[in-house]
């Protein structure tokens, strides 16, 4: 499996960390952290979701033995509703045992708004059963207001080894690379690749992109540009220009109106 991730350095840090001493926690029995990180939608939650999955599987560190799931998303809406039904579902992916075994990953940001309520006591009740079996990463989309560092405080006095990672934002050089892998996992080939990549790079200062889907935005208009009259489509550095000329003319350039 694939464990390539680009930009949050600080969380592949820490996660090569626990990696490096998979013993560990293999053979150690000592207890996966949770993570707390500042990552709103659209700028790579369901990359990091798979990331962490992939590296714990390849190096044994966690079991994944409950089912065919390794990695479950979900966007909390804060609903009593949602989240008896989320309770419902994850034993559902437990086709071999009573419990899942694996990365299960929440967007929380609404729960800001549920801080007293009665969410927030069903919300803690559900993460603690699940964290009992399976690591639990969690996604805000910013951690520095009131609500947000309350919410925080509730999940760390209910999970006793949660641990705040601190991202920095995406390099213009990483939301380049983003595109210019969408492009490529696609099956297109890129020609000139340093050259089409110094050319993203500046596509995406001059443009400021700054989010993760943004730059897969980028490489959904740049493919319109390809050349598809061969067996395998290319992309060169020309087709980068003409698609920044023609979406400059639009006046719609990669999401700018």
């Amino acid at each position: 499996m694939d464990e390539k991730l680009i930009g949050l350095r600080n969380l592949k840090k820490r996660i090569a960390k626990i990696c490096e001493k998979a013993e560990v926690y293999r053979l150690g029995g000592k207890k996966l952290p949770h993570i707390i990180m500042e990552l709103p939608k659209g700028n790579g939650q369901g990359a990091v979701s798979r990331y962490i999955a992939n590296c714990f599987y390849n190096n044994e560190i966690l079991d994944f033995s409950s089912g065919f799931e390794r990695v479950l998303l979900y966007t909390i809406d804060g609903s009593i509703e949602q989240l008896k039904k989320i309770s419902y579902e994850i034993l559902g992916y437990a086709v071999y045992k009573n419990h899942f075994e694996g990365v299960v990953c929440f967007d929380i940001s609404e729960m800001t708004l549920y801080l007293d309520e009665i969410q927030m006591h069903i919300f803690l009740d559900l993460i603690a059963d699940i964290s009992k079996h399976a690591v639990c990463i969690f996604f805000l989309r910013e951690v520095t207001s009131k609500n947000s560092q309350k919410l925080i405080k509730n999940l760390k006095e209910n999970l006793y080894n949660l641990e705040f990672i601190d991202n920095t934002p995406y390099t213009n050089l990483e939301l380049a690379g983003i595109a210019l892998n969408s492009v490529k996992s696609r099956g297109i080939e890129v020609k000139e690749e340093r050259k089409v990549l110094k050319e993203l790079v500046q596509i995406m200062k001059e443009n400021e992109i700054g989010m993760a889907y943004k730059a897969i935005y980028v490489a959904d208009k740049i493919v319109e540009f390809a050349d598809y009259t061969g067996f395998v489509p290319v992309i060169s550095y020309e087709s980068i220009e003409q698609a920044f000329l023609e979406k400059e003319k639009e006046g719609i350039f990669y999401g700018k109106r």
